[in-house]
């Protein structure tokens, strides 16, 4: 019997693909950033409602772990020497997609899809770790360095065979997630996932 409408859990990873920015300012120069690999967990719910012509709507919510760890060298103002720095960020949030998608083979036993659409992602747990020259720059307060909202899209493609349900999606975001650097951070981050349909 056909249905409308399907939901279920879905758990998977998530690694960081950050593009850095160099940034060049008055009072401060951050120079050859790098980005290190980070694996992050995600885990949550995911609605899928047809529409018309093999179209689809995919709301979800999830709780995520994410987070990034940069190296690069700073230059405090004109008369201070270079110093190697390093900087590690840890994000738990949950997240809010809203994906529109379509199925390129729809099958009674599989079907293969593509989405695309807009997410929030409300930042409820930050933590930042800066150390310059050697020296732990701790504590840092993470309100003051870490936005709370994550605003961005994600694009990806999907298989379902039976009720087993695979995505890989890459997320961007649109908002810079510093609250001080005008260029340097957006949170850009790979995931797969696995769900369940429970209908």
């Amino acid at each position: 019997q056909y249905v409308p409408f399907t939901f279920g859990p879905k758990i998977g990873i998530n690694s960081n693909a950050s593009d850095l920015k160099k940034k060049n300012t008055a009072s401060l120069t951050y120079t050859n950033l790098k980005s290190q690999p980070y694996m992050g967990f995600q885990g949550g719910l995911f609605f899928r409602i047809d529409l018309p012509k093999r179209f689809y709507l995919q709301p979800e919510v999830y709780f995520a772990m994410k987070g990034g760890e940069f190296s690069y060298t700073v230059k405090p103002d004109a008369n201070a020497p270079v110093q190697d720095a390093s900087q590690s960020i840890k994000l738990n949030t949950v997240d809010l997609p809203i994906l529109f998608g379509w199925r390129l083979i729809n099958l009674k036993s599989m079907n293969l899809r593509i989405c695309a659409g807009p997410f929030a992602s409300y930042i409820i747990n930050k933590s930042v770790k800066i150390s310059e020259g050697g020296t732990d720059m701790s504590p840092i307060s993470s309100n003051d360095v870490i936005k709370d909202v994550i605003w961005g899209a994600q694009a990806g493609a999907g298989i379902d065979i039976l009720k087993l349900t695979l995505d890989c999606r890459y997320e961007i975001g649109l908002n810079n997630l510093s609250r001080n650097s005008p260029d340097a951070f957006k949170s850009n981050l790979f995931n797969v996932t696995v769900g369940w349909k429970i209908l």
